[in-house]
């Protein structure tokens, strides 16, 4: 998620577009999550988290989120999978046949940015080609189908959250109200 509003800000300055929220002066070592920090030129990552830490927490949180998410995973023959609602069987069926690779790719970025700093420059530059996918037979299909990925299991796992269910149970207690009102 910092990543992506590392990329925003990164698009909004370059397109010469106000930069979105300035960071407060006083709060320059708080970790703030959510905030375009382009007042200062640095990227967000290096406002807002030291980039160390930021990486190590990015490759624990994506390692965390794929075992629980393992963990949990039903067969794609089971009946149970079929009970279920069709954003939840989509994010099932996107994860087991992508998760793998998307997780792959999540874990040689964060360790070549990890062993960069540790002074291992030209050691790992096989983790980075790893990582963007750039081979002969994968360069244009793997980092377009990465972002595809990314993208659906997010939208997905966006409307299998408690948000879209309440909005949901809302619009419906709505719609039986008005329609008993005009019986």
């Amino acid at each position: 998620m910092l990543s992506a509003v590392e990329l925003l800000a990164l698009f909004c300055r370059r397109a010469g577009m106000p930069s979105g929220f300035a960071l407060l002066e006083g709060l320059t070592s708080f970790p703030c999550l959510v905030c375009l920090c382009t007042v200062t030129g640095k990227p967000i990552t290096s406002i807002c988290f030291r980039r160390y830490e930021y990486f190590w927490l990015l490759g624990l949180v994506a390692c965390s989120h794929f075992c629980t998410g393992f963990a949990m995973m039903e067969a794609p023959w089971s009946k149970r999978l079929a009970l279920v609602r069709p954003g939840r069987c989509v994010h099932h069926l996107l994860a087991l046949f992508l998760g793998v690779p998307l997780l792959i790719t999540i874990i040689t970025g964060v360790a070549y940015r990890l062993l960069r700093m540790h002074g291992y420059k030209d050691e790992v530059k096989w983790l980075r080609v790893l990582h963007s996918g750039y081979f002969s037979i994968a360069r244009p299909f793997f980092p377009i189908a990465m972002c595809l990925v990314v993208i659906g299991l997010s939208s997905t796992g966006f409307f299998m959250g408690p948000i879209p269910g309440s909005l949901r149970k809302l619009l419906h207690q709505f719609s039986t109200s008005g329609s008993s009102k005009n019986q």
